[in-house]
């Protein structure tokens, strides 16, 4: 600890200080050990005009960055928000009580975003595990564990690259052409089996921004005079966590597969695919998060360790109810 909190000045930040917020986000990566480091342009995607957000950052007495905090929530939602919080303090000046001023701040901004603007909303942040201190800073500030996934890799050495499937089904590479058809089945199965809700057009752009084309996989059901996605696995490539792995992945982003669809194999064929491309492509190991679900006969974590993908580590989603009540919604 270096610092004291009086000798701190809080200030607004924004994109303009993209570069600056990297290397605070690269610090605490490192001395985290967390198994990913963020590339520039996921900073920027911070500020997605997509969402409403509000960023806060700590200087020292030089003006250097020693926290940051973002507070996003998307402008197009249903009646249930989520706004979610991200950042961190830079390791020097930990315990000094910057961590506590700075959610505080993300707290109140999160209620102002929300103010009449939905039935309910819940500011939500993501914590890996081996994080105690955060967690006990979460706990005391009111949050609790909503849900949790796991991360899950297998190696390409060890899968099988060919599965059948009904002669109807045929999977093919991930287009432009496609994504539309894809984005539909996308909210068919998170609108009504997760109550999730419905990306946008402009919402599914923004989210397949990280997207590896060549990586990723529709299985078409080419019945008919129109047709329809069955399923479909979309792939990332984030090369700039592979040093920190010690290993190249193909990163699975999403599969699934539509109810009418299941039980035909499909699942297994996209994978098969995809883990065919990644190897071709010189890459070692296939990675994805699961869903982990308290009966675990329900797990996505039990169905992909079947498919021979082990555990590697645990992100808890802490969330915290918010007030609604009617108000002024805050603007970027």
């Amino acid at each position: 600890m270096h610092e004291t909190s009086h000798a701190m000045t809080w200030v607004p930040i924004g994109p303009y200080q993209s570069k600056e917020i990297l290397r605070l986000v690269r610090a605490i990566e490192e001395n985290d050990g967390t198994p990913y480091r963020s590339s520039h342009e996921e900073i920027l995607d911070y500020f997605d005009p997509a969402h409403f957000w509000r960023a806060t950052a700590a200087r020292d007495y030089s003006g250097k960055l020693i926290a940051f905090g973002l507070t996003r929530t998307p402008i197009v939602h249903g009646p249930n928000v989520e706004v979610i919080l991200s950042g961190g303090v830079h390791p020097d000046f930990r315990g000094n009580g910057a961590g506590r001023q700075l959610l505080g701040m993300q707290l109140a901004t999160a209620e102002q975003l929300v103010q009449g603007e939905s039935e309910s909303a819940v500011a939500v942040m993501h914590v890996d595990s081996g994080n105690p201190d955060l967690e006990d800073l979460l706990v005391r500030a009111g949050f609790s564990v909503s849900s949790s996934y796991a991360q899950m890799r297998k190696p390409l050495a060890e899968f099988e690259a060919h599965m059948e499937v009904p002669s109807f089904v045929t999977i093919e590479p991930y287009t432009q052409a496609l994504s539309e058809d894809v984005r539909k089945a996308h909210n068919a199965i998170y609108v009504e089996e997760f109550a999730r809700p419905a990306l946008t057009p402009a919402q599914w752009a923004a989210e397949r921004q990280y997207t590896d084309i060549p990586w990723s996989f529709v299985a078409v059901d080419r019945r008919g005079d129109r047709p329809r996605v069955a399923g479909y696995l979309l792939s990332g490539r984030f090369e700039q966590d592979w040093e920190s792995f010690g290993w190249s992945e193909g990163y699975i982003q999403e599969v699934a597969v539509q109810h009418e669809w299941r039980g035909r194999n499909i699942m297994r064929a996209l994978l098969g695919n995809a883990m065919t491309s990644y190897q071709n492509d010189g890459i070692e190991f296939a990675g994805l998060d699961a869903d982990i679900h308290p009966d675990p006969a329900q797990s996505n974590v039990a169905l992909f360790e079947r498919l021979g993908f082990e555990r590697t580590g645990t992100t808890n989603i802490y969330a915290r109810n918010l007030d609604v009540r009617a108000g002024n919604l805050l603007r970027r």
